[in-house]
């Protein structure tokens, strides 16, 4: 989890002020992804958070679901963060 945290970590917007809204619409998609990865709010936990529960509560069956929902998760990040980066000029 925790590298794939600093991958995650590692994807910044690209676009500043040249960019359209085509640009802004996919980084927040990328943004959307990254926190229901990633990031805790107040009404829920993160799958990350979810992963790491289920793992100090011996809960394997769960962790192991988290961990290949967490990894297609990183997958589509890498995709939607490629095809945003190839529109940047």
């Amino acid at each position: 989890v925790p590298g794939y945290r600093d991958d995650a970590r590692k994807l910044k917007p690209l676009h500043g002020l040249e960019g359209n809204a085509l640009d802004e619409a996919r980084w927040k998609r990328i943004e959307r992804l990254r926190a229901e990865m990633f990031k805790d709010d107040a009404d829920s936990y993160c799958v990350a958070t979810r992963l790491r529960r289920a793992l100090n509560s011996g809960d394997y069956e769960t962790a192991s679901a988290l961990q290949l929902l967490l990894r297609d998760g990183m997958e589509k990040l890498s995709e939607l963060y490629a095809e945003y980066e190839k529109n940047i000029i």
